[in-house]
């Protein structure tokens, strides 16, 4: 697997290991930090990194103001957000308020969930907004590390060297460096039992389309039936021309056959999901009846693990993200969660940095947050998808808000279908973002 690393050039070199969103995050708020508040002694020389990870995958992401994360973000990087804006119409008109919810037993509306701060983005724009101003190294495949005097020693398979004082691996599910780190005692993968799938199309009908947009302008959701389903829109090519626009559904229900592999794409994942998916109502059956050949379409299921805790080589390497914790995406917990652990790691650099801690005593800090967390958001995620699919329980998603958005998410894990890919191909979550791009600084 391909990995990329980040270099902090000042008195530190941190090496970040993935370039998803968690560690493109956690280095553009390393480089702010930095910046702003620089460690004494050395030369504020231009950050490195280095970046294997696709930047051509192109799916929803939403993102929702958080004064506290805006820090993480440098203020161009936020103005640029709003050029990757899927639905450019609602947001830059401001009509969104929220996201409807509708009941899959009889179609009428639910509830609605609050959204006058959402921003869904494209995740490839997201991307490459977040990689701007960083030297991007690619084509870096981790072979190991190795302590040596006041850090550590990346080793790569074309056998080249790295040296750094520290190590976050951010390189999600299949982290190379979690199984460093943890050797034999590495969780095992645990599937869920959920299958969700995904349908980007350009119908180049302007009355589908427009179906679309009037169960929401920007997404809605479908739940209270043994399937939740999502539609929405990804891209906008021409405002005034409906027929122009891209857009998205996704669902997610339970696998009846338990220990049978249903990994899909194309042809044969659209077929697997009119024949053997729950069927849903209005629109949100019709987006996949809809849905022509040739678009893209992939089935997984998802899984997880339970946290454990890893060697930190004396505060020297540590996880983030998926790399950390692996929970269902469905209901965007994962984005949350991995923008929580680049904040803190951040901090802890920060304070380490400074003289204000140690390094082995932050970092076991950084690490004891990260696994408390972990253990009960993924605890959390698994719930919330059995309470959604749930018709005597949808309700009760109301009650928790902060765990499960409504609209979001019912994605697809694009990771699930590869061994070699490192960054979910769509992540569609309301609550945990990093800012509304109106914002100044």
């Amino acid at each position: 697997m391909e990995n990329p690393i980040f270099r902090l050039c000042h008195c530190t070199t941190i090496a970040i290991i993935g370039a998803g969103l968690a560690g493109l995050l956690a280095a553009q708020g390393l480089k702010k930090v930095r910046y702003r508040e620089p460690a004494a002694g050395g030369s504020r020389s231009s950050p490195r990194w280095g970046c294997t990870s696709r930047l051509d995958d192109d799916d929803p992401l939403g993102y929702r103001c958080s004064p506290k994360r805006r820090r993480l973000v440098p203020a161009n990087i936020l103005e640029a957000f709003q050029d990757v804006v899927c639905n450019t119409c609602v947001h830059h008109t401001e009509i969104l308020k929220d996201i409807p919810v509708y009941n899959g037993l009889t179609g009428g509306l639910l509830f609605r969930k609050p959204a006058s701060e959402v921003r869904l983005v494209s995740r490839q724009g997201l991307r490459r907004i977040l990689v701007q101003e960083l030297d991007v190294r690619w084509d870096k495949t981790v072979d190991g590390f190795e302590s040596v005097p006041d850090g550590v020693r990346l080793s790569f398979k074309n056998g080249g060297v790295f040296d750094a004082d520290y190590i976050l691996g951010a390189d999600g599910w299949l982290s190379r460096i979690r199984q460093l780190l943890m050797g034999s005692k590495i969780p095992r993968l645990c599937p869920s039992g959920y299958l969700l799938a995904m349908g980007i199309t350009k119908y180049s009908d302007a009355s589908k389309t427009e179906a679309i947009l009037k169960a929401g302008p920007v997404a809605s959701i479908m739940m209270g039936m043994k399937v939740v389903g999502t539609v929405g829109v990804m891209s906008v090519d021409d405002p005034q021309d409906l027929s122009t626009w891209t857009t998205f559904w996704t669902t997610f229900w339970t696998k009846v056959c338990r220990g049978v592999w249903v990994n899909l794409g194309g042809r044969n994942a659209l077929e697997y999901i009119k024949d053997c998916t729950p069927p849903l109502r209005d629109v949100f059956q019709s987006a996949i009846d809809w849905t022509p050949a040739g678009s893209r379409v992939h089935i997984n299921e998802m899984y997880y693990w339970m946290p454990q805790r890893w060697n930190n080589f004396g505060g020297r390497v540590t996880l983030a993200g998926d790399a950390a914790h692996l929970m269902l995406h469905y209901g965007g917990q994962g984005w949350q969660h991995a923008v929580m652990d680049a904040e803190n790691y951040v901090a802890t650099i920060f304070r380490v940095e400074n003289g204000m801690e140690l390094p082995a005593t932050a970092l076991q800090k950084y690490d004891a947050e990260v696994l408390q967390r972990g253990r009960v958001a993924v605890q959390e995620s698994l719930q919330e998808a059995k309470r959604a699919l749930d018709p005597s329980k949808s309700k009760e998603m109301l009650e928790v808000p902060d765990v499960f958005v409504s609209l979001d998410d019912a994605l697809m894990d694009q990771l699930l279908r590869t061994q070699t890919l490192e960054v979910p191909e769509l992540f569609f979550s309301r609550h945990q973002a990093l800012m509304n791009p109106s914002l100044a600084m």
